[in-house]
């Protein structure tokens, strides 16, 4: 079942990556540039996870390895997060600096207690990161729901909006240690299994995204000057 996990979710990984890149004018233009280098670097990071364990640290078990960078991972994170939200949806620069400060204290308290002990997930960081991210999207969707005559399916942040939304959401349950622990065999599966579903499915949502933005580039050209 792991090894099916995972084929499902490295052919939704590679099929995004190749409609980004065949897209890659256009999603530069529109601003969705960070999300598509940020999947990059999510598979650098599991490539230096692998290398500091067989050539820098070998005795540190690869599990640790991977953990730490992921760790490391979730503040470029939350940081693409919110520059990319900041550019679809009006706040202030001072609220998004303040959300991140309080990601950094809230990150290197967890990693300071944890850091004497065997690698592991940063569980409360990951719950603030998702729960804000939750948060964010939904006022987001509010925003865009108020506006008249806006046809959804035709805006490419949208799309990336859900994926950011429904992995946020799924796989919140995952960084509750409480769950993670009292789950039988079975149910940690089903768990996996149902993770493993959405983080496909996330990427499918972030293709789609990718995909419209031609046609919301060719069709917003004098925005898109303004902007500029």
């Amino acid at each position: 079942m792991n090894h099916l996990n995972e084929i499902i979710i490295g052919c939704s990984y590679i099929a995004c990556i190749c409609i980004f890149v065949y897209r890659f004018k256009y999603a530069a233009r529109y601003g969705v540039l960070l999300l598509g280098l940020f999947l990059f670097l999510d598979v650098i990071f599991v490539g230096l996870a692998a290398l500091t364990h067989h050539f820098l640290f070998p005795n540190l078990p690869e599990k640790s390895s991977l953990f730490l960078f992921n760790n490391i991972l979730l503040i470029f994170q939350f940081g693409i997060f919110l520059l990319l939200y900041s550019k679809y949806k009006t706040i202030k620069s001072q609220f998004s600096i303040a959300l991140f400060s309080i990601f950094l204290v809230i990150w290197f308290i967890e990693f300071s207690i944890k850091g004497g002990q065997e690698v592991v997930i940063l569980n409360f960081t990951t719950i603030f990161l998702k729960v804000t991210i939750v948060a964010l999207v939904w006022l987001y969707l509010f925003e865009l729901y108020s506006k008249p005559l806006t046809f959804y399916g035709q805006i490419p942040f949208f799309w990336i909006a859900l994926g950011f939304l429904i992995y946020a959401v799924i796989t919140a349950k995952s960084s509750i240690p409480q769950i993670s622990k009292e789950a039988d065999t079975m149910s940690k599966n089903l768990l996996l299994t149902i993770d493993a579903t959405v983080e496909a499915l996330t990427y499918i949502f972030y293709a789609i995204g990718f995909w419209k933005t031609k046609d919301w580039v060719l069709q917003n050209q004098e925005k898109i000057w303004e902007q500029g």
